[in-house]
């Protein structure tokens, strides 16, 4: 019965004729064809683009696959050996027409895995090279700790900028808003973003090609971290940055977790400082952003941790209050009656409730306020200010002398001098004996 077996094998295998297949010249011309046709169709990668980056031209001519050789290399090979087999299908050797032929076998199925995994497609490893061309190099770890104020006071890690800036593409691609964008601008910003991958074999390819280490972010279980300098550096060119700066204090809110984290705090105060410091214009200064804003805020500063860690919380709390009054009253002509008005709302809320859950008491929230009121010198300010006072003194049954309404009359009344240690020279006053040796010498 196996003999039976056996021979009815052999005899199907008789079936196919290797050695008139391998003799085709048609069917090699066919391979051949399909071949070149398939990778003729890869110009359809050219439509494209990957955080504003050509794909194709990526693919082709960046795109690393093993060590220096690129995917040019690669295809260079494969048309060497397409445009060799049509010349050299009619060599009468066996073993070289074998070679020949499986050599064609393998340039097709090359072909057909290159059109479905990278062209068909987004390939991951090439999204992901993308990613690393646009967003390292920006910032390396270095000893340097001299950082702006909200840095230093959220004591990030010692690191140093690079002349590489965030380009135009990554900036430009997110100036819209929709699932693709969100989607694309967790995995470049989120807590999972290479940004945050402090691996030794990042580190490795970091020294090789920017000749440094990454600089390093901290990061929580949570999935909590610190907001990376290069968002906050692409935040100050883009034209939708306060879906933005919502999304990223979104990200960075630890999944839903109750449980306080400093990092958002630290986020909170970082980011505020930034958008003060960088962005005058915007829907940032509409009411809307204001709103969105605010629960964020409250998470943020409901403190529950260590009783050590108080006296630098409420520093930190204090320097984020400052920050969120600037961001409400600094002189600015995008901001309408409705943004004033819920600043005020949000500000009386603070004090009339215990919404706020932080170490900031009522009393030094209204003694930050006082010590602004000649800062921001304006009507809205000076109407918040009023409404808010009223409302402590009604809630507080214990008001500091400070804070008594003379007294608070009296500070208002007395602006406080500016530093007047050099007096204000005169162009003239600077120039004029320069003017009379000029005279003299005509």
């Amino acid at each position: 019965m196996n003999r039976k077996i056996f021979e009815e094998e052999v005899h199907h295998l008789d079936i196919i004729n290797m050695q008139k297949i391998i003799y085709d010249s048609s069917l090699n011309m066919a391979i051949i064809a399909i071949n070149m046709t398939i990778i003729g169709l890869t110009s359809l990668a050219d439509f494209k683009k990957v955080i504003g980056v050509d794909y194709g031209t990526f693919l082709m001519k960046k795109y690393k696959l093993v060590c220096r050789f690129t995917v040019y290399h690669v295809l260079i090979l494969f048309a060497v050996v397409n445009v060799s087999s049509l010349f050299l299908m009619f060599v009468d050797n066996y073993t070289f027409r074998i070679i020949n032929f499986i050599l064609l076998i393998l340039s097709l199925i090359f072909a057909i895995y290159y059109f479905f995994t990278f062209i068909i497609v987004d390939n991951k490893s090439v999204r992901k090279q993308i990613y690393q061309m646009e967003l390292e190099g920006s910032y390396i770890h270095s000893n340097n700790e001299k950082h702006h104020d909200a840095d230093e006071l959220t004591r990030m890690n010692s690191g140093s900028s690079c002349p590489k800036k965030i380009s135009s593409n990554l900036v430009e691609f997110f100036n819209t808003y929709n699932d693709e964008t969100q989607k694309t601008f967790q995995e470049i910003f989120g807590p999972t973003s290479l940004l945050y991958d402090d691996s030794k074999k990042r580190q490795k390819r970091y020294q090789k090609m920017h000749g440094a280490k990454p600089y390093i972010y901290r990061k929580e279980a949570s999935s909590i971290a610190d907001i990376s300098f290069e968002f906050l550096q692409f935040l100050r060119t883009n034209q939708i940055a306060d879906k933005w700066a919502l999304e990223i204090l979104r990200l960075m809110d630890g999944k839903n977790s109750d449980h306080y984290e400093i990092l958002r705090l630290y986020n909170f105060t970082r980011l505020m400082a930034q958008i003060n410091l960088f962005i005058s214009t915007g829907a940032i200064y509409q009411y809307k952003f204001l709103q969105h804003l605010e629960p964020f805020y409250y998470k943020a500063v409901q403190f529950d941790g260590d009783d050590a860690m108080k006296v630098h919380v409420l520093e930190v709390e204090e320097y984020a209050f400052r920050q969120l009054l600037q961001l409400m009253y600094s002189k600015n002509d995008c901001k309408d009656l409705l943004f004033y008005q819920f600043a005020e709302e949000w500000l009386l809320q603070m004090i009339r409730t215990d919404t706020y859950k932080g170490l900031l008491s009522k009393d030094k929230m209204i003694s930050i306020m006082l010590k602004k009121v000649h800062k921001y010198d304006t009507p809205e300010y000076k109407k918040t200010f009023t409404e808010v006072l009223s409302a402590y003194y009604a809630v507080s049954n214990n008001v500091p002398p400070e804070l008594c309404l003379s007294e608070v009359k009296e500070y208002i009344k007395n602006k406080p001098l500016e530093n007047t240690a050099y007096e204000k020279i005169s162009q003239k006053e600077l120039f004029e004996s320069e003017v009379a040796i000029v005279s003299s010498m005509h």
